[in-house]
């Protein structure tokens, strides 16, 4: 069985997992998965290709059923970034930026999403289409959300470090100990380690039948 210690009360977690399992009948990906993540706490999910992480962040996030088990997490305030720059190509990285914002429930001023974009490196940027972005370009884009809040929530990011060069990746990691210290919880992907500082950091490593907290 999987589990992360059991360093807070039930009630006090922000995201929790009860018995979790992923993967077609017979063929689970993983199973009896249990966690336990209150705020200012991170998890880095380790595991081969193919083991399930992604379909964990998935289900963490509300995007897809588990086979067994359950999740807990707040109704809102749970951001979920991918693999794959989610932008509409005619929109500007700033219009993009907006609309995420939206749809996440954000108020944001034209300032912020300014201050957002430029914390990422495009500064120059903010008012071309994202077709006209580099891939890395794109992907600063869309972890832009993650600065427009200080608001404590639920981040779910699957391979966040993915085209990104040294300088972003060191902001990245520098956003992502502010939300943390703000209160928020993240679950995270990569292959690309950095020094994220939580309150408590953990990681799960898929197939195999433990876990550990990290150093």
């Amino acid at each position: 069985m999987l589990s992360t210690p059991d360093s807070t009360a039930h009630d006090a977690a922000w995201l929790s997992a009860t018995n979790l399992g992923a993967g077609p009948a017979g063929r689970l990906l993983f199973a009896g998965l249990n966690l336990h993540l209150a705020a200012g706490e991170a998890l880095f999910i380790a595991g081969p290709n193919g083991a399930g992480k992604t379909t964990l962040l998935r289900i963490l996030a509300g995007l897809a059923e588990p086979a067994q088990g359950q999740v807990a997490r707040p109704a809102h305030a749970v951001s979920y970034i991918g693999h794959a720059p989610a932008l509409k190509d005619d929109l500007s990285a700033a219009e993009n930026l907006k609309v995420a914002a939206h749809v996440a429930g954000l108020r944001v001023s034209d300032d912020g999403v300014r201050r957002a974009l430029t914390r990422f490196g495009l500064a120059t940027r903010t008012h071309l289409p994202a077709r006209a972005l580099s891939q890395g370009q794109r992907r600063r884009a869309v972890l832009a959300r993650l600065a427009l809040t200080s608001a404590p929530g639920v981040l779910l990011l699957d391979e966040p470090f993915n085209a990104l060069d040294e300088a972003s990746g060191e902001v990245l990691a520098e956003v992502l100990t502010e939300r943390l210290d703000q209160g928020a919880v993240l679950a995270y992907t990569t292959h690309q380690p950095r020094r994220i500082v939580a309150r408590r950091h953990h990681t799960i490593r898929l197939g195999v039948p433990t876990m550990r907290e990290a150093a």
